[in-house]
């Protein structure tokens, strides 16, 4: 098997400004793309220049490795967004 077609599990951290709404547009991609949410947690703190920020970690299941790619670069497309990060589990 390809590696097209080929299953993918990874971890995934989203660092961006906190704002309403963000988890709703983070998990709405992640539905729209037809990924498997397989654990999420969600913290929100003040960075060094008291500014709020959000770090948002998922497990996620793919099909394959294009999806993870169309996820990470939908992802990076968020307003405020600082990095999305990945781990291959």
């Amino acid at each position: 098997m390809n590696k097209e077609n080929q299953e993918e599990i990874v971890s995934i951290e989203v660092i961006t400004k906190d704002r309403k709404g963000l988890v709703y547009e983070i998990t709405g991609i992640i539905s729209e793309l037809n990924i498997a949410i397989l654990n999420h947690r969600a913290k929100v703190y003040n960075n060094k220049n008291k500014k709020m920020m959000s770090d948002f970690k998922v497990v996620v299941r793919a099909e394959n490795y294009i999806q993870i790619e169309t996820l990470i670069h939908r992802l990076n497309k968020i307003k405020g967004v600082i990095s999305v990060n990945r781990n291959t589990l």
